[in-house]
This record gives structure tokens, C-alpha cells and sequence, in this order.
């Protein structure tokens, strides 16, 4: 169990290493959006529908408890959504969560799913 332990360990530490050009999370207002990157509805949201979204995105990472629902919505466009975190765990001394956000937009939903970590500079990092 401990050999398993290890190599996951090693394969986050790897991914941790290669993501020094990943997108940032910092106060709510990121680059991208990591859950939702390569969703449709993800590509195609205003900017301020993504505004809202990753500032959903950036409260649930820091401040959201483990499965609690994080909600985001726009009365403009009628898009809204919801981002649930993960439970946070460490990757050496890196504090990491999973997370799943759901965007609602036209009468079509779909589910992003992503990891973030928390950078040497204290922001969010998406993992990909």
C-alpha cells in the first residue's frame, strides 16, 4: 500500500512540476477557467459569465468545505452554476483539491472537472 502511495505521490509531484504555466487563481480573479477549460459552454462564456464563474471557482478552492456547493450566477444572461471542492490534501507540501463545476447555460448543462493546487506564491494552480 505504501509502494502505491508512493508512485501516485511521484506522478502528482511530476504534474506539479510541469505546471509552472498553468493557470492561477488569485483572489477570484484567474485566467482560466481549470474545471471548464475545454468545455463548450466553458469556451463560449462572456467575460462576464467567466468573471463570475472563476470567482465561484476561487471561493470554493479557498473557503468552500468538501462537497459544499459554491453557486455563481448571471440575471443578464441567465447563465449560472455551481462549483463542489474536494477535500484538500497535501503533495509534499502542496495543498491540493479536486473539484467539479457545473455550468447551466441555453438549457444545457455541462460538468468540468479539475485540480488545483496551491503555488509556491500562495495562488491556485490548475493541475492538468
Amino acid at each position: 500500500m505504501n509502494r502505491v502511495r508512493g508512485v501516485v505521490f511521484a506522478s502528482l509531484a511530476l504534474a506539479l512540476a510541469g505546471c509552472a504555466s498553468s493557470a492561477s487563481l488569485v483572489g477570484g480573479s484567474p485566467h482560466m477557467i481549470g474545471g471548464l477549460a475545454g468545455t463548450e459552454i466553458g469556451k463560449s462564456l462572456s467575460a462576464g459569465d467567466r468573471g463570475r464563474a472563476l470567482a465561484a471557482e476561487y471561493r470554493a478552492l479557498e473557503y468552500g468545505r468538501a462537497g459544499a456547493t459554491t453557486p455563481w450566477s448571471d440575471s443578464l444572461t441567465g447563465r449560472y452554476g455551481e462549483v463542489v471542492p474536494g477535500a484538500s490534501y497535501k503533495v509534499n507540501d502542496t495543498t491540493c483539491r479536486e473539484y467539479v463545476h457545473v455550468i447551466v447555460a441555453g438549457g444545457r448543462s455541462e460538468t468540468g472537472r479539475g485540480t488545483a493546487c496551491r503555488g509556491a506564491s500562495g495562488n491556485w494552480q490548475t493541475v492538468h
